[in-house]
């Protein structure tokens, strides 16, 4: 008799708190590895590391940032990224200090994205004349 797959189950999203984005300096130590890297985001429960190279799934490792060292294991892994869950929650208000290091770290607004002098430049070449010579 021929037995037939179940139909699919969507997925439940397996996080239980939000995480909130942040970009801290961060180092993980597994037992044959330091890699220097960086949270982007973070929760009660759990962090998202970048780095040029991270663990694969199901590696325990310590998470050190700021003034913080939390045990943690990696639930997943991609190229440069990886997420783990912390062995036990961080408290609120250490999720509350990397956002707000991260806020008084970063500039108060992204330089590359304001087109200095564009305005003056626009009538400079509207006063000039057909040689290109200011008239």
């Amino acid at each position: 008799m021929a037995t037939h797959p179940s139909p699919a189950v969507p997925r439940a999203d397996r996080r239980t708190v939000e995480r909130e984005e942040v970009r801290r300096p961060a180092t993980m130590r597994t037992s044959y590895a330091v890699i220097p890297g960086e949270i982007f985001d973070i929760s009660t429960g759990g962090a998202r590391f970048e780095a040029e190279k991270v663990p694969g799934p199901m590696v325990s490792c310590l998470l050190e940032w700021d003034d913080r060292e939390v045990f943690c294991r990696v639930i997943w892994s991609k190229h440069d990224a990886c997420g783990v869950a912390f062995d036990k929650p961080i408290p609120v208000g250490a999720v509350s200090e990397a956002v707000e290091e991260t806020r008084r770290s970063e500039p108060p607004a992204a330089l590359h994205n304001i087109p200095l002098g564009t305005r003056r430049n626009r009538f400079r070449i509207a006063a000039r004349n057909e040689d290109g010579e200011p008239s």
